[in-house]
């Protein structure tokens, strides 16, 4: 690998545990609505509100302003279950966001700042390319605590495109002035992080959660972590 002069992360289930953070979040908001429902499972519910979700993706597309909105999705959790209150589910909603937000700093991933920290002593940019909104994004890097040591920030809502499309990750280059051969992108995504920095000749690094797996007939990474505290060791040893 030649000398590596920049790298970027992923953002949701890479610098952070998204995922773990809204179990949370849903789990504050479980007692407020489980009265009101018939159904009296919080696995079950929970279900339900993870298959809203979906439903929503299907509909409108990942880069929808629409799904993020929790009243929606709440509002159509209380459709299924047949339950009629005025203002419920913005109320859960704001309860739900609450949550999230007081508990996001917990779910930083390991390592992710003794990494990001090596970097930048090291000389090395360090930056950001995620899909998703501006405000919502940029919103969760502030949020996280991350802001003050990213020299670079590139989200598929202001680009116009998402990962894996390899011009997100160009972007990065122009922003940092970095030949791809020079920049790392480090992402838990298969086809969103290891496909898309590949197709822009940017060196990949896959973070494995356990979670998924690398698609057949795919360019694979060149390195695979399991832990963000094993990333200097993949880059540098």
């Amino acid at each position: 690998m030649a000398e590596i002069q920049a790298v970027s992360f992923g953002l949701n289930g890479t610098l952070w545990d998204n995922r773990s953070c809204c179990d949370h979040a849903i789990e504050i908001v479980l007692p407020k609505l489980l009265p009101l429902l018939p159904e009296d499972d919080p696995g079950e519910v929970i279900a339900a509100f993870n298959a809203v979700f979906i439903d929503l993706v299907k509909k409108y597309g990942l880069t929808s302003d629409r799904i993020f909105s929790r009243k929606e999705r709440f509002e159509r959790l209380l459709d299924l279950y047949g339950v009629e209150r005025e203002g419920l589910a913005q109320r859960l909603s704001q309860t739900y966001d609450s949550a999230c937000r007081l508990a996001m700093r917990g779910y930083v991933r390991d390592g992710v700042l003794l990494s990001i920290n090596h970097l930048i002593r090291s000389g090395i940019k360090v930056g950001v390319v995620a899909n998703g909104t501006p405000a919502i994004q940029r919103q969760t890097i502030k949020t996280l605590g991350l802001e003050q040591y990213l020299d670079f920030t590139v989200i598929g809502g202001i680009e116009g495109y998402n990962k894996p499309d390899p011009r997100l990750f160009q972007r990065s280059m122009q922003l940092t002035g970095v030949e791809a051969e020079k920049m790392v992108h480090v992402g838990d995504g298969p086809i969103t992080d290891v496909l898309g920095a590949s197709r822009a000749g940017i060196t990949p690094v896959w973070l494995n959660t356990g979670e998924r797996q690398m698609p057949e007939n795919f360019p694979g990474p060149e390195h695979t972590i399991y832990r963000m505290t094993d990333l200097i060791s993949a880059l540098f040893d």
